[in-house]
């Protein structure tokens, strides 16, 4: 059996993102199934910081013991996955294109110790980056990116259970948007507050909800919502917010419309892990965070 890759993975099309976590849960967890085949042949488009889930799920699939294999990547999309890096990453292409139009945020893959490569990474993939550059944006800007990234490596190593972090993002000019995804493979937001705070009369969703309230941090708790709560708000004030953890998935709109309002919903199965990701509307400014320590978790 193969596992179908929707004709469009974008981060907003929230029931095709749940079929493909389900898809791929269900073959990782059949004691039948050897090798677990994403089959690309009616994609049309993956939005490149998307990468980060197929890289998600393409490690839970090995890490439960199975092979994983690709078939079906042909045209534009093969072309949008090899500038980004995604199919030398797994062996599946090592001849990478150029990205002429400096659109491409490679996908990242490294232990999550290793900060000064990420912060290398940072610099060189994005904030070096020809659209970012365009804009006249704040060091703040510039900080909070950084410093969210590197509390969510700092924390993937001390709590999630493993050493990999991933990220990946994409340039959008004609939207005038980045968007950009980072991720681990360890112990969910929901498992480990429940672990640490014993809420059991919530949903995965209502606690992500719960984690990302102001005053609902306590030292006891290492995947916490002072931090997350600036970080959200940060956020927020110029783009969307996206917060898959466990059977988890929180949405929050940017506050620039009039629907604050988060959405939550509860997948039918879990994606082992956590999954950020969010887009900033590079023609806004954001809001500066009031602390950089304890930012993610």
């Amino acid at each position: 059996m193969t596992v179908k890759i929707p004709k469009y993975l974008k981060s907003n099309y929230t029931t095709l993102i749940e079929k493909l976590i389900k898809d791929v849960d269900d073959e990782c967890r059949s004691i039948v199934i050897q090798k677990v085949i994403l089959d690309f042949t009616d994609t049309i488009f993956v939005e490149g910081e998307m990468t980060v889930l197929l890289s998600m799920l393409i490690f839970r699939a090995q890490d439960m013991g199975k092979e994983c294999g690709v078939v079906g990547i042909n045209g534009n999309l093969q072309a949008t996955l090899s500038r980004n890096g995604f199919l030398s990453e797994f062996g599946i292409d090592k001849n990478e294109l150029e990205d002429r139009y400096d659109n491409s945020i490679h996908l990242y893959v490294n232990d999550a110790s290793s900060i000064d490569e990420l912060e290398k990474y940072l610099e060189t993939e994005l904030f070096q980056n020809i659209n970012w550059k365009s804009v006249k944006y704040k060091e703040s800007e510039r900080e909070n990116i950084t410093s969210a990234v590197h509390e969510l490596a700092v924390n993937v190593k001390e709590h999630s259970g493993v050493n990999r972090v991933i990220c990946c993002g994409q340039f959008y000019p004609q939207k005038k948007e980045l968007h950009f995804a980072l991720a681990d493979n360890g112990v969910s937001i929901p498992e480990n507050i429940i672990d640490k705070n014993g809420i059991i009369d919530k949903n995965d969703s209502q606690i992500i909800e719960w984690a990302t309230c102001e005053g609902t941090s306590t030292k006891k708790i290492p995947q916490s919502g002072l931090g997350l709560y600036y970080i959200k708000e940060s956020l927020l004030s110029v783009g969307d917010l996206t917060i898959i953890s466990n059977n988890g998935f929180w949405w929050r709109q940017s506050k620039n419309y009039k629907n604050e309002e988060p959405y939550m919903y509860d997948m039918s199965a879990p994606l082992h892990g956590t999954f950020i990701h969010f887009s900033l509307k590079l023609d806004e400014r954001m809001e500066p965070i009031r602390s950089v320590s304890n930012l993610l978790f």
